[in-house]
């Protein structure tokens, strides 16, 4: 199964941000379970991958390395700037969040292959509009989560009733910062 390790907060239900999203969108927005900050793609892994990756984060969690993050959101925009493919919560980084992302890449043995910008997705964009809107906010992510993606054959087996956009991930385990 696909995996990866994301950062999650009530904040991201909040209804200021899904309206606001909304009147910015005109296409369907995740579901607010499936909003979160990805910090860490680790692929297709076996069952015994992850259960060798939970017990690496278990061992850590018991040590009292984690701890919340605070992070600042700037915008509600397309992202990435220079080819937009989703709608999503841009913010700044800080010392706090970038750290915590690198020593939960290192702990997964995954290779940083990409610059790390924080964003939140919000829903996936069929065309760019180059769409901004200032949303100040700070948010307390208080749970990291190993995430399994759902195939495309899955999602569309899961038609959700709420109006969202289909269920994209579920979550394996969480973990209190």
């Amino acid at each position: 199964m696909r995996v990866f390790l994301g950062l999650y907060s009530e904040q991201l239900s909040q209804e200021t941000l899904t309206s606001t999203a909304q009147l910015l969108s005109g296409v369907p927005l995740h579901d607010p379970k499936d909003r979160h900050m990805t910090l860490c793609f680790l692929g297709e892994q076996s069952a015994a991958q992850l259960e060798r990756l939970i017990e690496k984060i278990e061992s850590c969690y018991s040590e009292g390395l984690f701890r919340p993050i605070v992070w600042d959101t700037l915008n509600i925009s397309d992202f990435p700037r220079h080819k937009p493919k989703v709608l999503a919560v841009t913010g700044s980084s800080n010392d706090h969040l970038t750290g915590f992302q690198r020593r939960i890449t290192e702990l997964c043995g995954s290779e940083l292959a990409y610059q790390f910008i924080p964003h939140v997705t919000l829903a996936y964009l069929y065309q760019a509009c180059h769409r901004e809107v200032k949303f100040e906010a700070q948010w307390c992510f208080n749970q990291l989560r190993l995430y399994r993606s759902y195939t495309q054959q899955e999602r569309d087996a899961v038609q959700a009733k709420s109006g969202w956009a289909r269920p994209r991930y579920e979550v394996i385990k969480s973990w209190m910062l």
